[in-house]
């Protein structure tokens, strides 16, 4: 059994204190036919800006400039599964915020992903304290995703989020602010807003973790698979061992390697943690090739662990 992907605190999103929404003044009733006044900009435009998020490769439209600063938070899940970062920014309109995990590899299946979702808007249709406004399966570019909208009984406040699964990522977009008519442009302008540049460029070094066998071809991603280490050799056309005699006694080091359908080694991150000798490991790892990889008679782009020991060749 996988083990769950975390809710991505969204649930918590829902039910912390209320944040401090501006409350907007209940116009007076209209005289004879007389129009009542529009109600103010709530914020000026040039609050909201294009906003790129590095570290997750992705851009958004965010009220957050040079004069206007979001709360950064960054949390490592308690089973070390997971790394997540929250960007939050608080308008006269709502509450926004951008959110994107880094899932470790044993978790990051679009299977397991998908029936987290189900089970999350199972729970919101059945809690007491909420109206389901909306709530559906999506997909962005061809990955699982799901949008949910629903109203806080007590105070009336609407969340809207989008989540979405990529690369080994969970992204979630979650705008929180009071009922109006029409309703506002804000939440939905800033959900279109998501463009999900591409993987991210670097991924955070999970603890070692003692892990259950995955079949060959298990799905990583939406074009991931895994490959168990002994299939990964038997593949090799070429290899180049290390040889860390001169440097240490005994080593036992294990990379993570990432292989194109054409068979050459596309990314190498270490396992366990930045070992003195992992540079020299990558670089010897880098030399390898291998036959490609075929799912279904299609090469495929597969992602395995390259384990080096000393004394002899990891079998």
């Amino acid at each position: 059994m996988h083990k769950p992907a975390p809710f991505l605190l969204l649930l918590g999103f829902l039910f912390v204190p209320e944040f401090a929404l501006a409350q907007q003044p209940t116009p007076p009733p209209a005289k004879g036919n007389a129009t009542p006044a529009l109600p103010a900009p709530k914020d000026p435009l040039e609050v909201w800006q294009p906003l790129a998020i590095k570290e997750g490769n992705f851009s958004i439209i965010f009220p957050v400039s040079t004069k206007r600063e979001g709360t950064r938070s960054q949390i490592q899940m308690p089973d070390g599964n997971a790394l997540e970062t929250r960007i939050n920014a608080s308008t006269a309109s709502g509450n926004y915020q951008a959110a994107f995990t880094f899932l470790s590899e044993n978790i990051a299946t679009p299977q397991a992903i998908r029936q987290r979702f189900e089970v999350l808007l199972k729970n919101l249709k059945t809690n007491p304290k909420i109206t389901w406004l909306i709530g559906k399966e999506i997909e962005y570019r061809g990955n699982p995703g799901i949008e949910l909208k629903v109203q806080m009984i007590e105070s009336k406040a609407i969340t809207w989020s989008r989540q979405y699964f990529a690369f080994g990522c969970l992204y979630e977009l979650t705008a929180r602010y009071s009922p109006q008519e029409p309703e506002q442009k804000e939440p939905q302008t800033f959900l279109d807003s998501f463009n999900l540049l591409g993987p991210p460029s670097q991924r955070p070094i999970y603890p070692s973790q003692i892990q259950e066998a995955l079949p060959d071809f298990t799905p990583l991603t939406q074009t991931i698979y895994y490959v168990s280490p002994e299939t990964l050799r038997k593949h090799a056309v070429q290899s180049t061992e290390p040889d860390f005699e001169k440097k240490a006694s005994s080593w036992d080091i294990t990379l993570r390697v990432t292989i194109s359908p054409d068979g050459k080694v596309m990314q190498v991150d270490p396992v366990d943690s930045f070992s003195p000798l992992y540079n020299d490991a990558a670089k010897a790892a880098k030399k390898w090739t291998f036959k490609p990889f075929l799912l279904a008679g299609k090469p495929v782009t597969v992602q395995g662990q390259l384990i080096f020991k000393s004394g002899r060749r990891a079998k």
